[in-house]
């Protein structure tokens, strides 16, 4: 069971790369999108 499992993912992963679905995921040094993460709330500054 466990061979087949890591067949079937063999499978997948050479089908992914000669379809070349990765391209979509490319991306350079800076993301496309810029998401800011606050920390904490303003009064814990004070």
């Amino acid at each position: 069971m466990f061979c087949d499992m890591i067949d079937q993912i063999i499978d997948f992963n050479k089908s992914f790369v000669e379809q070349k679905g990765y391209e979509k995921y490319i991306t350079d040094k800076y993301p496309d999108k810029k998401l800011a993460v606050p920390c904490g709330s303003r009064s814990e500054e004070r």
